[in-house]
């Protein structure tokens, strides 16, 4: 054989092992819960690698149990680099040292359900070549509790601190089949998925005592949890700086193959906060729907449930029962869904130009299905997805938290007379939100639109609420009782109505001066009268609406109690409204028609013998004494529509 033919032939071998193993020097071990698979990826990288399990040494990948399929992009982190563009995967060594993974290695995280030993093998999807390069074990596997894990500290150009953490999915065919300190968040086309998420530090540090949170999430296209590291976004023009508070931004990305042109590419998609049906497979480009009995699993859902958990596990100056959440577009429709699944778990949230149909994105429908098709869910009850979306829909039981909800009359992601039907659901129920509308639609065009720079729209107006504490609800908010109907009107079509209003907006009250006791419930409350946003404070001096108490802590009368109920200034004199009232069959609290003024005033409520005791707000801004003696307001017209302050009244 000439030298020529052996060169000829060395060359060719060379070639072949290149293209047979686009991996080496694989290595693996156990720690905080998971099995970490790294390897050393050679030119060219693959599609995708294919990682494959046993309980005995893998001779032949066809007699081995196939365990997961990554893209480039859930080794490469282009979620990760939107804080760090040179970042990379941050692991736990063997000992639980933080390890940075170089540029050309690979990962894959296993999530064991035994604490049993187990061989791997890691091979360039299509190939099945296997050697001591790609093929190891047995790994010695624990069931420590699963864990995030730090990736990288910043600070912003407006020296906002910030971590970003990251964990990786467990993903299986069968959903349910849980560890118990780790759900089933992916389907087994995602297993070992990894997700990032930022916790951003108060913007005037921290106190050493426990803190609100603000929970933040992002929108469809390309918003990703980097959006909230500004302190003011352009593009949802809000205030994101909490002075008192962290933020904990959440990031809602999925890497899938898609159709391009005519070329196929891989992009972030958004699972709309939720999951996805439990057949969608990520690596093939789709042509079809899912079938009209296909399961949409609540795998985002759990994934935000492990993070929240985590955190208020981690960080003892987050208070557990200051944690309000806040969301744009497809966000915001998840504040509507999750504020409903875990009532007892928010203070507050903020619904910004949300769907009530959950309007999907344009790939959306191949995860979730087309609105047509409305596919089932596991969620409580399995409503479909329809059914899901809408905002008064109970999932669990409990009391639903203060929200405030804002859309736009250009906005037409929904149906103009859906959202309509949508806040007029919500007064009914009187659940007490805040409703506005005005000429903005769902992206960027909004200048000019009224509620633009409102102070109650900032992140920060979310961190005064509790969790443990009830608040007045003010439904069937009108704002002019001379007109017929509910004023200021949204109109029955985009082009009719008020360009833009709210609904129970502009009523406010002081947090501190709450008293909830067995015999008395009592608050300081107002008409908005001073803002640094003028728009905030309206023209009217008065309005009248229904007064619901939502939340009691101790106040619970009984079905068909008879209370007694009295509103008068708040700084002391003669209670200008006040009469009797009776609990409803569910148990709700209302007095209806309460006229409010842009002068606080303490609503007080009791039950028989009650309101005369020493309970006191938290502040001393109102005093029990300074009411008036029942006897002193006998009768007390509760619907004087007499503009006394001259300041008129109208929207």
């Amino acid at each position: 054989m000439t030298i020529a033919a052996c060169m000829a032939i060395a060359f060719s071998l060379v070639l072949f092992a290149t293209d047979a193993f686009a991996q080496t020097d694989l290595r693996a071990w156990n720690r905080d819960g998971q099995t970490w698979l790294v390897w050393n990826m050679t030119n060219p990288d693959p599609f995708t690698y294919d990682v494959y399990r046993s309980d005995s040494p893998i001779v032949d990948v066809a007699d081995a149990e196939f365990a997961g399929r990554l893209l480039m992009e859930d080794i490469t982190t282009p979620r990760l680099k939107l804080a760090d563009a040179d970042a990379t995967w941050t692991i736990p060594d063997e000992d639980g040292n933080p390890y940075s993974l170089a540029d050309d290695e690979g990962l894959f995280v296993h999530t064991p359900h035994a604490a049993t030993p187990e061989y791997f093998a890691v091979v360039k999807h299509g190939e099945t070549a296997l050697s001591a390069e790609n093929s190891i074990g047995p790994i010695a596997q624990a069931l420590d509790p699963v864990q995030c894990h730090h990736q990288l500290d910043g600070v912003t150009s407006e020296d906002r601190h910030y971590a970003v953490y990251a964990h990786w999915a467990d993903g299986r065919e069968d959903y349910t089949d849980n560890r118990p300190d780790y759900p089933v968040m992916a389907n087994a086309f995602a297993n070992g998925v990894g997700h990032v998420f930022a916790l951003y530090e108060p913007d005037d540090g921290r106190t050493g005592e426990p803190m609100p949170m603000v929970i933040g999430l992002h929108g469809g296209g390309d918003s990703n949890y980097f959006r909230f590291a500004r302190g003011f976004s352009d593009i949802w023009q809000i205030d994101m700086l909490l002075p008192g508070a962290f933020l904990l931004a959440i990031d809602d990305a999925l890497h899938v193959r898609e159709p391009s042109g005519p070329n196929e590419v891989t992009f972030a998609e958004h699972t709309r906060w939720i999951g996805y049906w439990t057949g969608f497979d990520r690596f093939t480009v789709p042509t079809e729907d899912p079938p009209d009995d296909a399961m949409v699993v609540d795998y985002t859902v759990r994934r935000i449930d492990f993070i929240l958990n985590w955190m208020l596990e981690r960080e003892d100056e987050i208070d557990p029962r200051a944690v309000s959440i806040f969301g744009v577009s497809g966000g915001g429709v998840a504040v509507g869904f999750l504020t409903r699944l875990w009532p007892d778990r928010f203070s507050a949230g903020h619904n910004f130009v949300p769907s009530f149909q959950g309007t999907p994105y344009p790939f959306a429908r191949y995860m979730q299905g087309a609105i047509s098709q409305n596919l089932a869910t596991n969620f409580p009850g399995e409503p479909d997805l329809r059914n899901f979306y809408w905002p008064t829909l109970r999932l669990a039981e409990g009391e639903l938290p203060y929200l405030r909800v804002i859309t736009g009359k250009k906005d037409i992601g929904d149906p103009w007379d859906m959202r309509v039907e949508g806040f007029t659901d919500i007064e009914d129920q009187r659940l007490g939100w805040a409703l506005y509308w005005d000429e903005r639609d769902h992206i960027l065009n909004w200048p000019g639109s009224h509620w633009i720079g409102s102070e109650k729209h900032d992140l920060n107006a979310l961190t005064k609420y509790r969790a443990d504490q009830s608040f007045p609800a003010f439904s069937q908010d009108d704002q002019n009782s001379a007109l017929e109907g509910q004023q200021p009107e949204m109109g029955e079509t985009r082009n009719t109505g008020d360009p833009w209003g709210t609904w129970g907006g502009y009523f406010d009250w002081d947090t501190q001066t709450i008293v909830d006791t067995e015999s008395e419930w009592s608050v300081n409350a107002w008409i908005t009268s001073q803002s640094s946003y003028e728009p905030d404070v309206p023209e009217f001096g008065e309005s009248r609406a229904d007064l619901s108490i939502r939340r009691p802590q101790e106040f619970q009368p009984a079905a068909g109690e008879t209370l007694r109920y009295e509103i008068a200034p708040a700084d002391g004199g003669a209670a200008t409204q006040a009469g009797e009232i009776v609990v409803d069959g569910d148990g709700l609290v209302t007095i209806a028609g309460v006229m409010m003024s842009k002068t606080p005033q303490r609503v007080t409520i009791s039950t028989p013998g009650g309101g005369d005791d020493d309970s006191e707000p938290d502040d001393d801004t109102a005093d029990d004494d300074d009411q008036t003696d029942d006897d002193d307001v006998d009768h007390v017209d509760n619907g004087d529509d007499d503009d006394d302050d001259g300041d008129g009244c109208g929207c």
